[in-house]
């Protein structure tokens, strides 16, 4: 009743569990406590800085001022209430950016831009026409089915 698995069940986080299940004495709970941190850490770093230059960008909001607290507010406060309203919000968008921020990022993404620069920018290719829609459809269909299954997944292992 205190394992690993019911503690996935009931969101309870993998060092309480460690603690709870008698392994509390040894040095465990305390490293699993500290890699839990560092990986959820950098996680959000990453994130929060693309996101921070992005809405600065996109919203030409100056780096300076009030600008640096407006930013870091949009940043911070929206996944703040996120992760305390939703206990498995990260494990859900770390399942989730997998299948499907790869497959738009490495997979329709590309092909697409492939596909405008030959067929609608008329660039110049060595590959033969006839080769290059195939290999272009067969990555974006790839590429759907990828993201139906994440959707199968979502919907079959719905929290």
């Amino acid at each position: 009743p205190t394992g690993l698995l019911e503690a996935f069940k009931e969101a309870i986080p993998a060092p309480e569990a460690l603690r709870a299940s008698g392994r509390g004495n040894s040095l465990l709970p305390y490293f699993a406590g500290f890699f839990s941190l560092f990986a959820v850490m950098t996680s959000f770093l990453g994130i929060a800085l693309g996101l921070y230059d992005f809405l600065r960008d996109g919203l030409k909001i100056p780096k300076k001022g009030f600008g640096v607290l407006l930013l870091t507010g949009l940043v911070v406060i929206p996944s703040f209430l996120f992760s305390i309203s939703f206990k498995r919000i990260f494990l859900l968008a770390i399942d989730s950016s997998g299948g499907f921020g790869d497959t738009i990022l490495n997979g329709i993404l590309p092909a697409l831009i492939v596909w405008k620069g030959y067929y609608l920018l008329k660039h110049k290719s060595t590959i033969s026409p006839l080769n290059r829609k195939a290999i272009l459809t067969l990555i974006l269909i790839i590429s759907f089915v990828v993201i139906g299954i994440e959707i199968n997944n979502l919907m079959i292992n719905s929290y």
